[in-house]
């Protein structure tokens, strides 16, 4: 620093030379090595402190200027570096630098009126330089460059001493050479004899591998006060010889985690009385809920569904124990189930699985918010089983029906048409669209337009809809082309209706009979 200080005297003592004689000072850039612009620097006088700007970056400065800025370690451009050394020297520099926009050069002085700061602009060229009498300015650069030193390493005392982190540092030899507050708050709280800590500090946190840089561990510390243990996650830093040590504590983080499992855990007990199994994906497709059901349906071993496998991986072992039926592009299935998110809008994905040894299983995939996935798998074999027998019953009684000459038709207790057979559709339905589910209504509307007035049609609305018993009977409508038709309405079981068009060569009358219900 000495030497620094003689180098600036020297130079303020030649501030009578001439201009050429003064821009031979040397310039140092941001990078080391001589800067070279296309246009002229601009004119910076005798000044042993001086800076010239692009925007908001330093192109130039003299030896003294560079230490200067360099005595402000921030993370922020050159501009506002300088601004933060001048700040102590010049308290509103800030203020005073803005009237460069409108008036091109300006000079100001420092609060002691010794030091004079000259600020010019060329286009987007700022300069700044520092004057006055040698020994003032000499020593109000020292004063400069220690104020902005001071004051990073005062922001950083204010920040470890109210920060609610722990840190120490120690030496090659392994000994804390220094701690902040809170450690050594933590220290005192730990120990029990009362007194303030003792240099050397104790070491709170032990076992902690501090050979490799950026190392993280978990360690506690015992609280006697809440009757229970304090949780810090330690970085390890390591600087030359020297190693740094950052703990923060993680409490809150704990017991959260261990809200979170206890949820898990109370979920995972209610649906383990569920028959549907139930598997739970996280955003990284990751198993992290499952119950005994899915276990029982997928055949996959509990150890392997603990082992928190991946989406992929749950449905190969799927697919390698024949519990999903063999894709024909397995790949591009199995990419379409980790995309359920993005294919929720058209809705959940849902498929039949028909597996070896008559077991059905039905797999719906659901999303969640934060991107999880839960994959419903629910035992439908006996479902369709009866969905298989229902409908070989009703093709069954299809068949009887179509067997029929004459035209037949079943009616619910509803009054909606059941089923209906070959000659009834033919001879029948003349209206497009009519068919399963029509209401009595419309269909007594389509056979009455098929014949000549008769009363018989209204008494068929009402015997479809009676409740209670009822009896079989039967009447003669006369067609549109003559032919006579005898139509019988026979109750069956489960109050549905049996209706018959039979064409007859000898007309009958309009009669009743007590019959017995007939079961199809």
């Amino acid at each position: 620093m000495e030497q620094i200080h003689s180098l600036l005297l020297l130079c303020i003592g030649l501030g009578a030379m001439t201009i050429t004689a003064a821009l031979a000072v040397t310039f140092i850039n941001v990078t080391g090595a001589q800067q070279v612009v296309n246009r002229p620097l601009p004119n910076l006088g005798s000044s042993q402190c001086a800076f010239v700007f692009e925007g908001n970056t330093l192109i130039d400065a003299t030896t003294d200027g560079a230490e200067l800025l360099d005595s402000v370690d921030m993370n922020t451009d050159d501009w506002s570096r300088i601004l933060i050394a001048l700040a102590p020297s010049i308290p509103d520099i800030r203020s005073q630098l803005m009237r460069l926009e409108d008036e091109g050069s300006i000079e100001v002085l420092s609060k002691t009126g010794e030091i004079a700061l000259e600020a010019e602009k060329f286009g987007d060229v700022r300069t700044l330089s520092l004057s006055g009498p040698t020994t003032h300015l000499g020593t109000a650069l020292e004063q400069m460059t220690t104020s902005a030193e001071e004051g990073e390493l005062a922001a950083l005392r204010r920040f470890s001493a109210s920060t609610g982190l722990l840190f120490w540092e120690k030496n090659a030899e392994g000994v804390i050479t220094w701690a902040n507050p809170a450690y050594v708050d933590m220290v005192e709280q730990l120990q029990t004899s009362g007194q303030p800590a003792e240099w050397p500090l104790p070491e709170l946190f032990t076992g902690i591998d501090d050979t490799t840089d950026g190392a993280m561990h978990r360690r506690t510390l015992p609280v006697e006060a809440a009757g229970e243990e304090a949780h810090f996650d330690i970085t390890v830093t390591r600087i030359g010889p020297t190693t740094v040590f950052q703990a923060q504590p993680v409490d809150r983080l704990i017991r959260a985690e261990r809200a979170l499992n206890e949820f898990i855990q109370s979920l995972s007990q209610t649906f383990a009385h569920l028959p549907t199994g139930l598997a739970i994906f996280n955003r990284s497709r990751n198993l992290i809920v499952f119950n005994p059901a899915l276990t029982d349906l997928s055949d996959l071993d509990p150890g392997f569904l603990s082992s928190r496998p991946s989406l992929s991986a749950f449905l190969d072992q799927l697919r390698d124990r024949q519990r999903m039926p063999e894709p024909k592009h397995y790949k591009t299935w199995r990419d379409k189930i980790a995309t359920l998110e993005a294919e929720a809008s058209n809705g959940t994905f849902q498929e039949t699985w028909d597996l070896p040894g008559c077991n059905t299983l039905r797999v719906t995939g659901k999303p969640h918010p934060g991107g999880a996935i839960a994959l419903l798998f629910e035992d439908i074999s006996n479902e369709i089983t009866h969905t298989r027998r229902y409908n070989a019953r009703l093709e069954t009684y299809q068949s009887v029906l179509d067997a029929l000459d004459c035209a037949a038709a079943v009616f619910t207790h509803t009054g909606e048409l059941a089923l209906s057979n070959a000659a009834y559709q033919a001879e029948w339905t003349p209206l497009p669209g009519e068919g399963r589910g029509t209401s009595i209504l419309e269909a007594s509307k389509s056979w009455s337009a098929r014949c000549r007035p008769s009363p018989i049609w209204s008494d068929a609305r009402d015997f479809i809809a009676a409740e209670g018993e009822r009896a079989e009977w039967e009447g003669d409508v006369r067609l549109n082309t003559g032919v006579t038709v005898q139509a019988r309405f026979i109750p069956i079981v489960g109050r549905a209706s049996l209706v018959i068009f039979d064409p007859q060569t000898t007309p009958h009358k309009h009669t009743a009979h007590q019959g017995q219900v007939i079961a199809v």
